[in-house]
């Protein structure tokens, strides 16, 4: 090292180092935005660290293959029932097409399939939605102040049917990576108020769980 050091100085040396280093650096960058969230993912990040998921694993199961196959069977499933007519919110109880109606409509027609249960029973509501759609934005606090009249009686399920707008697939996506940490409600809601500008404290204070 020496005898090259007196034969062409420390120069060269230097300058070979610097590119080393640089490249290097530019090595680690490259791998580090490998790992960093998109512009549109983070807007997803965002509302996981507002209802607090943890947002390493929320990001990991967005990408995921297995919430893309979630989503996509669910439509899928939607759509047969539905004859391929897409159409949002789909409501099913005890898998029979329903209709959209008010909260005390619903509480009129669900009474009576609760009573008729037997021990240990449950009335299941399906609700096939796509977070662009403002009708299931407004049928969305219904379906969890029925939740919170009938308890553990009504086996509410929320479902997707993304096909309005190229976010819908996306919007399903990120809900069900949320369900994967057990806040699809937390995170549903969020969703459905960012989107549309709309605030459900009549959500405030009931006792909440899908």
């Amino acid at each position: 090292m020496n005898s090259f050091i007196e034969k062409y100085g420390a120069g060269p040396i230097f300058i070979v180092g610097s590119i080393l280093v640089g490249i290097l650096a530019i090595g680690g960058l490259v791998a580090l935005r490998g790992d960093d969230a998109t512009s549109v993912e983070q807007e997803y990040i965002d509302i996981a660290n507002q209802v607090g998921l943890n947002q390493e694993q929320f990001l990991t199961d967005f990408r995921g293959e297995e919430v893309k196959q979630i989503v996509e069977d669910q439509k899928n499933d939607a759509l047969i029932r539905l004859n391929g007519n897409a159409a949002t919110p789909s409501i099913f109880l005890d898998g029979e097409r329903a209709e959209i109606a008010d909260f005390s409509t619903y509480k009129a027609v669900l009474q009576p399939m609760v009573n008729a249960l037997e021990e240990g029973g449950k009335v299941k509501m399906e609700i096939f939605e796509d977070y662009n759609c403002p009708s299931c934005a407004n049928f969305y606090p219904i379906s969890y102040q029925l939740k919170a009249e009938f308890g553990d009686k009504l086996d509410l399920q929320h479902k997707n049917l993304p096909f309005l707008k190229p976010t819908s697939t996306s919007y399903a996506r990120a809900a069900e990576a949320a369900r994967k940490q057990d806040k699809i409600y937390e995170y549903s809601r969020a969703l459905f108020e960012k989107i549309h500008g709309k605030q459900y404290v009549e959500l405030d204070g009931l006792q909440i769980s899908e």
